[in-house]
């Protein structure tokens, strides 16, 4: 990107060496690191600006997924770096060692605590994918980013990403063809205007990802993804969390950052926060100071004349906290799945087991009757702005389906739509969160991964029969009669088709 502020960004990523680290990650796309260029570069950079940086020996430790490698960082220089199975922890005689370990590629296990061996010494390392560890610690106990330093001139780049934002959009915007007798401005917060907001409301592993990422490829969208991660694995029913969960997702479709400390915080250990928005990530990239900068995201968020926001925790009990407020003016689709099909993507998640919210299917599909009941009230009260739709009936006709929901949503099926779905609907590509994938199949793999073990099957149908049934899906009674089995009858509601 030309033209921006020097912002003292090491980017070393892609250079390969015999000590580089290869990850297996499924979200890193094979992308190597050599850390001893990458460290070298880091430390370089840190300690032009910061002169407390210790210069005492430092075993560090990276463990990426199934590889290790060992750095030893003396002073201002890397000396050294090794390969192999060497555990996940070194010791330097007279010095703590920094233990540093990647989470693998669960979104959703957020940060790790990382165990301290003979002193009250940790540190986080993320997703390669992130571009950077947490990993140098100074005599005041702070710790320093790689890719990034404390002392940034970060008003400057904000300005200037903010600028180049701005242009880009207009870009983008050009030829769009807005509601007779409006502009772009009648749609933009920081011109008095208010944006077309949409809101999903789902449970983990109903295909929310995907649907969120053809949103973000509609021009002009801004796209709030997983405002509740830092609630961590738990579904939002009522209380005070209730309360505090609305508000966030409020102050969001508000653009509004002052008071989401907690949300900001999480992004600085948790990338997913910020890299399905791919407005901002691209900016966050070149300074990842920037992604949880309050200012930035409200400056950033207030330009758009669309903004999307996607939630797995929040149970539909809890839509008309939002659907009331006349300013937001939200449309809200509630996307739901086979209890089958959920429960059988969750069991590869290892954040999901030992999480009762997650793994009980008893809990979840008395979510599901919960929502259907409330799904009923919503419709009567809301006709125009609240809509559902089933995982199976859009992955059955993907393009049918988007036409519908975009239609419902204010939102036009512009070429780059078409675009995205042309390139991620036809094959699987990546690890159980990619949205590259055979849109017919992908709803019903859970007959053939749980048919190896039928009675995992009756398990679940024992505690879901309520919700099969409200929400129109089939009891399969053998393991032979699933070859060739449909899962799927008519919807609750008629117009539910499409």
């Amino acid at each position: 990107m030309e033209g921006r502020p020097n912002s003292s960004v090491s980017r070393s990523v892609g250079k390969l060496s015999s000590s580089s680290v290869s990850s297996s990650n499924d979200d890193n796309h094979g992308k190597n690191v050599d850390l001893a260029l990458v460290l070298q570069s880091s430390l370089d950079s840190i300690k032009k600006h910061n002169k407390s940086i210790t210069n005492a020996p430092h075993m560090v430790t990276v463990d990426v997924k199934y590889s290790t490698s060992i750095v030893s960082v003396s002073g201002s220089k890397v000396t050294s770096t090794s390969s192999g199975n060497v555990g996940k922890y070194a010791k330097v005689k007279g010095e703590p060692p920094l233990v540093v370990n990647s989470p693998g590629s669960s979104e959703e296990t957020g940060i790790k605590t990382v165990r301290k061996q003979d002193a009250d010494v940790s540190a986080v390392a993320r997703d390669t994918r992130a571009d950077w560890l947490q990993i140098f610690k100074d005599t005041a106990g702070r710790f320093y980013n790689m890719f990034a330093n404390e002392n940034i001139n970060l008003s400057g780049f904000r300005s200037w990403a903010v600028k180049k934002e701005r242009q880009l959009l207009k870009e983008e915007m050009g030829g769009f063809k807005f509601n007779p007798n409006k502009t772009l401005e009648d749609y933009v917060l920081e011109k008095g205007g208010q944006p077309i907001r949409n809101v999903i409301f789902t449970t983990w592993r109903s295909g929310s990802t995907f649907l969120g990422e053809i949103l973000d490829s509609h021009p002009g969208t801004y796209y709030h993804y997983e405002p509740l991660l830092h609630f961590g694995v738990h579904q939002v029913r009522n209380g005070s969390l209730a309360k505090e969960a609305a508000r966030v997702v409020r102050d969001l479709l508000n653009c509004n950052y002052s008071n989401l400390t907690a949300y900001l915080k999480n992004g600085q250990v948790q990338h997913w926060v910020f890299n399905h928005n791919s407005r901002v990530w691209k900016f966050c990239q070149e300074n990842h100071q920037v992604c949880w900068d309050p200012n930035f995201n409200s400056n950033m968020c207030r330009m758009f004349p669309f903004q999307a926001l996607k939630t797995v925790r929040m149970r539909l009990t809890l839509a008309r906290a939002i659907l009331k407020d006349p300013k937001l003016n939200i449309r809200l689709l509630y996307l739901v799945r086979d209890p089958r099909g959920t429960l059988q993507s969750r069991s590869h998640r290892d954040w999901c087991p030992h999480n009762p919210d997650c793994d009980n299917p008893a809990i979840l599909c008395s979510d599901l009757v919960q929502d259907y009941f409330e799904a009923r009230k919503l419709r009567k009260e809301y006709p125009d702005r609240f809509m559902i739709i089933r995982y199976e009936d859009m992955s059955s006709d993907i393009y049918a389906a988007v036409r519908k929901i975009f239609k419902f949503f204010r939102l036009q099926y512009h070429p780059q739509v078409e675009k995205f779905l042309a390139n991620h609907t036809t094959i699987n590509i990546g690890g159980t969160s990619s949205t590259y994938r055979n849109t017919k199949a992908a709803p019903f793999h859970w007959m053939q991964d749980l048919a190896k073990n039928f009675t995992s099957i009756q398990v679940i149908q024992n505690s879901c029969r309520k919700a099969l049934d409200v929400w129109g899906y089939n009891v399969v009674q053998s393991r032979k009669q699933l070859d060739g089995f449909n899962p799927v009858k008519q919807p609750p509601w008629p117009d539910m088709n499409f």
